[in-house]
């Protein structure tokens, strides 16, 4: 059962309580509409805020705290759902009654993945150049190899001839000559913009209490910088909206394009309101993992890290 926490406006806290595993996960993701002019700027950045913080500021010092808290881990997630993309980052940690007495893993692991999103390394009110560059060349590498797996490179042509001048027939990745158009001040202003507007979804898998510890929600009040104290009709269709993308999604696993373009005239209340829907494909994902599929290991839930579904 899924237990929806919120945290302050704007940023939402789903959580699944579940003891009998040995780690617990915690996902942070910015949640936005699929474009064509951002779909490489919300790809790349979370790669360039996972090379350092102000805390540790290159990878050896990250990699440092990382092990120095049971040899947790973080990587990047940046996703699709229908014309929905989300960028972020994806933490792995051990359950803290598996610690030694008094250490709290949780908390650490927390404090580290927010130093990474909210504290980045920076100059001149910038990205690092050369972070920015080596982060490029890395995301460039990965769109070319995309062709190398036949099977997926085949259902992204196919849907991009069959939704051509469509938004789910973009890339999560963008192109090529996108990546190499970025610049640290156009990326560090699009890493501003999502801070201040785009709404966030916390996911955690583990045995903590969802109100309690690093995850006590805050005062709505003191959250003054994401725009998100708005009227009536404004920023609020994540909840508006709910039952609507519950019914996209349960349509959608019948006829994924005929649902997403009847949706599309409701893009951006579906986009607000993702941070709902994007949840419920995990549980579905993890659900047909615990009962078993058919044919062995699921290939239809949800997909790993950095991966289309």
């Amino acid at each position: 059962m899924i237990q929806t926490v919120s945290l302050a406006p704007g940023i939402t806290l789903r959580c699944i309580r579940q003891s009998r595993f040995k780690h617990s996960c915690l996902s942070l993701q910015f949640v936005t509409a699929l474009e064509e002019s951002s779909a490489a700027l919300n790809a790349l950045l979370p790669t360039v805020l996972l090379r350092g913080c102000q805390k540790a500021p290159n990878i050896r010092p990250v990699t440092a705290c990382l092990d120095d808290n049971y040899g947790s881990s973080v990587s990047t997630l940046v996703r699709r759902v229908g014309d929905i993309q989300t960028t972020g980052l994806y933490c792995s940690f051990l359950e803290d009654r598996f610690a030694q007495e008094g250490d709290r893993v949780l908390e650490e692991a927390v404090s580290f993945l927010l130093e990474l999103v909210l504290r980045p390394v920076t100059r001149d009110g910038v990205f690092l150049p050369e972070y920015v560059e080596g982060e490029k060349n890395n995301l460039i590498a990965t769109i070319e190899s995309e062709m190398n797996d036949k099977r997926s490179y085949a259902a992204a042509q196919l849907r991009r001839k069959m939704c051509q001048g469509d938004s789910f027939a973009l890339s999560r990745l963008g192109t090529v000559q996108q990546v190499r158009a970025i610049t640290p001040a156009g990326l560090h202003a699009k890493y501003r913009q999502l801070l201040s507007t785009a709404p966030v979804d916390v996911f955690y898998v583990g045995s903590a209490q969802p109100q309690s510890g690093p995850f006590a929600p805050q005062n709505p009040a003191a959250d003054s910088t994401r725009g998100y104290g708005c009227g009536p009709g404004q920023a609020v269709h994540g909840v508006r909206n709910g039952h609507r993308n519950r019914q996209f999604l349960a349509s959608s696993h019948a006829d994924p394009v005929r649902a997403v373009r009847r949706c599309q005239p409701h893009q951006q209340a579906l986009c607000a309101g993702a941070g709902e829907a994007i949840p419920l494909l995990r549980h579905r994902s993890r659900v047909l993992r615990h009962q078993g599929h058919p044919h062995g290991q699921c290939r239809c839930g949800n997909p790993e890290p950095g991966q289309d579904p």
